[in-house]
């Protein structure tokens, strides 16, 4: 839900993050890259919405 409150608050990250996911779906990457990728971005976001450490620490460690 934040990351989606992020998104559509900040249209230059959603162009990002649209332009990320398109870039991989027709790059041919293998689906733990994409999902590093894509969890990098996500994490960047989140950090500037002020989620904790320990939140980004277990996303990381869930994901990368």
């Amino acid at each position: 839900m934040l990351l989606k409150k992020h998104l559509e608050e900040n249209p230059d990250t959603s162009d990002r993050y649209i332009e990320l996911k398109n870039r991989f779906a027709y790059s041919g990457i293998l689906r733990n890259e994409y999902c590093m990728g894509k969890t990098s971005l996500i994490i960047e976001f989140l950090k500037v919405e002020g989620i904790s450490e320990l939140e980004i620490n277990r996303i990381q460690k869930e994901n990368l």
